[in-house]
């Protein structure tokens, strides 16, 4: 089983995620962070599935909506 790590940046997007969705549908942002979280626990049991290590180190969590652009080039 791998340790996942979230990085602070990926922590503040999943943040700006809820904050975007919730100020339409707070019950909604709260599903949807919910499922990004869950979604990423399967990779503690499924590590195989990428590069081979004991460490997940997830970097960055982007929703379709956003400017991605902003976040990648500053």
């Amino acid at each position: 089983m791998a340790d996942i790590n979230r990085t602070s940046e990926a922590e503040q997007w999943l943040k700006n995620i809820y904050d975007y969705i919730a100020q339409d549908n707070p019950t909604a942002a709260a599903r949807v962070v919910d499922g990004i979280y869950k979604k990423s626990q399967l990779l503690r049991d499924f590590h195989e599935i990428g590069r081979p290590d004991n460490n997940i180190d997830i970097l960055g969590v982007f929703h379709g909506a956003m400017n991605m652009e902003r976040y990648l080039f500053g």
